[in-house]
């Protein structure tokens, strides 16, 4: 077998390629012709164009030669002689159909040209639409823009703590937020609000703007006192030297007209003693609030004085108002010494409302002391409405001895004219307190306590509410008018009294009570305890020595605690009208009472001759005790136009005893006396009494008698 290597050129027209091809055979018996520049030495391989790639039957072809015919193209399959047709399939395949294959192409070329068509048009609506996004983008950067123009004119409206980057998750530190969102508040005079979000109170922050802070806040054992602040614009401190008396009805200094102020002086004539209980000295104080030409607006000096007074907190009385609202506390300090203050006002004309508190323990009733002034807590300030506020109270419940935990939640310190409305406090001792404060409202509250240490002035009320728990009203020194209108009170405490005058220092309250259309309701409570429990002052120098005086009109008294009470020498004074319940005396009470019904009277206890009863138009019934508890006593009884069922019993120790009954009836029952005497005069009477001594003139059913 012959071997060879040659380069060979392949063309077609203006192309040509260059190839080596290796012969390794040659067909026999064929011949090879020669061409020019071509030596074909072996076996084609590879097709080639003929030359002239034309066919033309004078011609003859080697095998995979390609010749052109008619617009097609044909293959050699083997060496082609001259004259064999185009056609003859022993010598040629039709290897392309140019006319087709064209009019694909073009067909082919047309869609190309139509999708490139496409394309364009598809890139400019991209490039169109590029362009859109470049506009849209630009929008976006004008609504970004509008973003911080809108946020900028919504601060001249409001702010909120997330526009100043607070996070409000309850674990971030928000403080430095919240601050500067009131900085920032106070600063252009626009409201705080945020609605939803927790965070923790670790910060304090001064408040003279309105808040609206729909969120919830964890008051910390540790946080700091207080957290929120609302505070006066221009609040002055200053002194003036001078006199003050119940007369001074205008200011001791103009730079008092139009104010509220706290005045106060420690000096022998103000010096009330030691406090009971502490022995820090405690002196006396007053707020005094005073129009705009200096006329006094509050109620008069209660103590008079002289020498040199502080004014502090001195703001003007008709200052902006400001609303703090919305929020929820949640706090758990059953280990702690102290609960701070989440809100403290010292600003005229505030509002507070919506808010709740709800601790998350209840400190044991063994722990060591727990003192909070109050949750919220209200001093040196006039106008203050606090409103819609329920919380449980974060001191222990103890019923039976004094608590361990001493804390409120709502706290007054020298205030006038301040209002609690729909208040639910319960739980632990007392909810609320009050001290130095001129005219307090609370109405349509449900509390366990309202509690006052010192000075209450003016009107102090309660009204429209209901009293439970503990449930006690107290009074401290101070010439108040204490009213307590519609109240239903239902005392679980049995320990305590339900109006108790306080004595935490040497005076005590020298008012007047008032208790109007009220109910107790305690069955099952002890004789023992005492429904008013006064105590006497020890006044000295000019302080003022005066008797306070009890009226009530509507009491429904379902209860055998001992009603009226007077320390004895006392002789306090007691002015009842429509009373319906067991009635029991004790001490040394001057009593006159009418309309009323006694489900059982018992006057059994420590009366002296100091005593006066007046009875008129009542129905009293005698239950049957064991042993028989005594009406009469020694003193001044007078029973007149009353019905008297069961029996009638006047065991005195006093000969001097002298006891009147006028135009009564007295059915089912004796009249029994020891000494002293008892003159009848007008009554029906169905038993002749077995007295002494007695009187009897003009009665049905004994003759006259002197004995």
């Amino acid at each position: 077998m012959a071997e060879s290597t040659k380069n060979m050129t392949v063309g077609a027209g203006s192309a040509s390629a260059s190839v080596t091809a290796t012969v390794t055979d040659q067909m026999p018996g064929v011949p090879c012709p020669a061409t020019p520049g071509y030596t074909y030495t072996g076996m084609r391989y590879v097709p080639v164009f003929a030359d002239p790639p034309e066919w033309s039957s004078a011609n003859s072809y080697e095998p995979l030669e390609i010749v052109t015919h008619e617009g097609n193209s044909y293959t050699s399959k083997t060496f082609v002689p001259v004259g064999i047709g185009i056609a003859d399939p022993q010598y040629w395949v039709l290897t392309g159909n140019y006319n087709a294959q064209i009019e694909q192409y073009r067909q082919e070329v047309s869609a190309m040209q139509g999708q490139v068509t496409q394309n364009k048009d598809d890139i400019e609506g991209l490039k169109q639409q590029a362009s859109g996004f470049d506009d849209d983008i630009e929008g976006l950067k004008q609504q970004a823009s509008g973003f911080d123009d809108e946020i900028a004119a919504r601060k001249k409206v409001y702010v909120t703590y997330k526009d100043f980057g607070a996070k409000l998750d309850g674990v971030t530190d928000d403080s430095a937020a919240i601050v500067a969102a009131h900085k920032y508040a106070n600063a252009n005079g626009v409201p705080v609000v945020q609605h939803g979000g927790k965070v923790k109170c670790n910060f304090q922050t001064e408040v003279k703007t309105s808040c609206l802070l729909d969120m919830e806040f964890v008051l910390l054992a540790d946080s700091p006192q207080p957290v929120y602040s609302i505070e006066a614009d221009d609040a002055q401190t200053f002194t003036f030297s001078g006199s003050v008396t119940a007369d001074s009805v205008t200011s001791p200094d103009a730079r008092l007209n139009g104010c509220f102020a706290l005045i106060q002086n420690e000096n022998d004539g103000w010096n009330l003693g030691a406090r009971e209980g502490t022995g820090a000295t405690v002196y006396h104080q007053e707020v005094k609030a005073y129009d705009n030409a200096g006329m006094l607006i509050t109620s008069p000096f209660y103590i008079p004085n002289t020498g040199t007074f502080t004014c502090s907190n001195v703001h003007s009385l008709w200052e902006r108002p400001v609303e703090f609202a919305g929020a929820t506390i949640t706090y758990d300090n059953s280990e702690k010494a102290n609960i701070p203050n989440f809100l403290r006002v010292r600003r005229n004309n505030t509002a507070v409302k919506d808010i709740t508190f709800n601790p998350l323990s209840v400190p044991p009733a063994n722990a060591a002391s727990l003192v909070s002034n109050g949750l919220i807590f209200v001093t040196a300030c006039a106008n203050v409405k606090v409103s819609n506020i329920s919380g449980n109270n974060n001191s222990s419940d103890n019923e039976t001895a004094p608590a361990s935990y001493f804390s409120y939640i709502i706290g007054f310190n020298s205030t006038f004219n301040c209002h609690v409305d729909n208040m639910l406090g319960v739980g632990g001792w007392g909810v609320v307190g009050n001290d130095w404060c001129d005219c307090m409202t609370y109405s349509n509250c449900v509390l366990n306590r309202v509690d006052n240490h010192f000075g209450a002035f003016g009107t102090y009320n309660l009204t429209n509410s209901k009293l439970t728990g503990i449930c006690t009203f107290t009074l401290p020194y101070g010439n108040a008018n204490a009213v307590i209108s519609n109240v239903d009170m239902f005392p679980r405490a049995i320990k305590y009294s339900c109006i108790d005058f306080r004595k935490d220092v040497k005076l005590a309250f020298q008012g007047t009570l008032y208790i109007n259309n009220c109910t107790l309701n305690e069955p099952n409570s002890n004789r023992g305890n005492t429904f008013i429990n006064p105590v006497k002052s020890v006044s000295s120098g000019s302080q003022p020595d005066v008797k306070p005086r009890i009226v009530i009109n509507g009491l429904y008294y379902n209860t055998t605690r001992q009603f009226c009470f007077s320390p004895a020498g006392m002789a306090l004074n007691y002015s009842i009208n429509g009373f319906e319940g067991n009635f029991s005396m004790w001490g040394d009470p001057n009593v006159k009472m009418s309309n009323s019904i006694c489900w059982n009277m018992d006057t059994n206890g420590l009366l002296t001759p100091n005593t006066a009863i007046h009875l008129d138009n009542c129905t009293l019934n005698k239950k049957e005790t064991t042993p028989a508890t005594d009406w009469f006593f020694t003193g001044e009884f007078i029973i007149a136009n009353c019905k008297i069922n069961n029996a009638f019993i006047c065991n005195t120790n006093d000969n001097q005893a002298k006891h009147l009954v006028t135009g009564c009836i007295f059915k089912n029952g004796e009249t029994v006396s020891g000494k002293g005497s008892v003159s009848f005069v007008g009554c029906v009477i169905d038993t002749v009494p077995t007295l002494a001594h007695y009187k009897s003139k003009s009665c049905f059913g004994i003759a006259d008698v002197e004995k």
